[in-house]
């Protein structure tokens, strides 16, 4: 049984090693502070452009209405953002999962190792998709404040943050297949988007 859970385990010696590689990379850190600064600067201009932050010193009720009016468009800011972040990271985290093994020659090394199919391939996934939900995790403060703001329920929320990880799994999945039959990156990363679009375009007009 728990030969078995090992085998079935997607946290094995691929999970650590790509982890590990990922850890090394200058572009790691320089994506988040990407994300995380394009996030913020929606932010800031939806502040701005907002009713609260020109209102002044005016009622109670009214500075309510308007935190809660700017806590609905920080909250909708974020829900498309993240959503479409995933979407687009997810095939760029992939692209060169299994196409870098063939191109440096160790995919024949991983495939006669007691490492399984599976053992690769979720070990390969898993460990960019840590890094796609790490992004995530960095803007959940941001629901924090639109919590304190109010006007969110935070069930809302929840959704907006399972759909944005379910994007990103799916993303990532499709990018991670297409490496292993695409050899160039730029050419994996244009048919996740073309195939992303065939999905969820006809599902974002219903």
């Amino acid at each position: 049984m728990l030969a078995t859970m090992r085998r079935l385990s997607p946290f094995g010696p691929i999970f650590r090693k790509e982890l590990l590689a990922m850890s090394r990379r200058k572009r790691t850190y320089a994506l988040r502070f990407a994300y995380l600064g394009i996030l913020l600067f929606l932010l800031f201009m939806a502040y701005m452009s907002s009713p609260y932050a020109r209102m002044g010193t005016r009622g109670v009720v009214d500075r309510v209405m308007a935190q809660s009016a700017l806590a609905q468009v920080f909250f909708g800011f974020f829900a498309v953002f993240s959503i479409l972040a995933m979407g687009a990271l997810g095939p760029v985290l992939t692209c060169t999962a299994i196409n870098a093994e063939r191109l440096h020659r160790t995919l024949n090394v991983l495939l006669v190792t007691p490492l399984s199919a599976w053992q690769i391939v979720a070990g390969k996934l898993t460990s960019r998709l840590l890094a796609a939900f790490t992004l995530l995790g960095l803007s959940l403060p941001l629901l924090a404040i639109v919590r304190l703001l109010g006007g969110v329920e935070v069930e809302s929320m929840l959704a907006a943050v399972a759909i944005a990880a379910s994007v990103a799994l799916a993303s990532a999945s499709l990018g991670l297949m297409l490496s292993a039959y695409v050899s160039r990156a730029y050419s994996v990363i244009l048919l996740s988007y073309g195939g992303l679009m065939i999905v969820f375009v006809p599902l974002a007009g219903l």
